[in-house]
């Protein structure tokens, strides 16, 4: 699926990035759960496992929005994991875990 024909499906992000508390750090592709969903997760990278109720549902164009540096990693596979240390840094890929 190319980036455009996913603009408008389903991402997780976590509520700290998506309320500009914190920056997005860790993005990671799982599989596709249903159709709408890009299996896109970004996260603040806090330390601590995030609860259910800190995910939202997005769409990813909008997420593109609050972070244009996640663009060039849209395109990755599924089962893909990316992150990084500060907002200013580049996206590097890290091993992929379904955890």
């Amino acid at each position: 699926m190319y980036v455009e024909d996913q603009a408008q499906s389903a991402a997780i992000i976590c509520s700290h990035a998506a309320h500009q508390q914190r920056a997005i750090l860790m993005a990671t592709r799982d599989d596709p759960a249903f159709p709408e969903d890009t299996g896109w997760q970004f996260t603040c990278g806090q330390p601590t496992p995030h609860r259910e109720e800190e995910g939202l549902v997005w769409a990813l164009s909008e997420v593109l929005k609050l972070d244009p540096s996640i663009g060039p990693i849209l395109s990755a596979p599924c089962q893909s994991s990316f992150e990084r240390t500060t907002e200013e840094m580049r996206w590097q890929p890290v091993a992929y875990s379904e955890d």
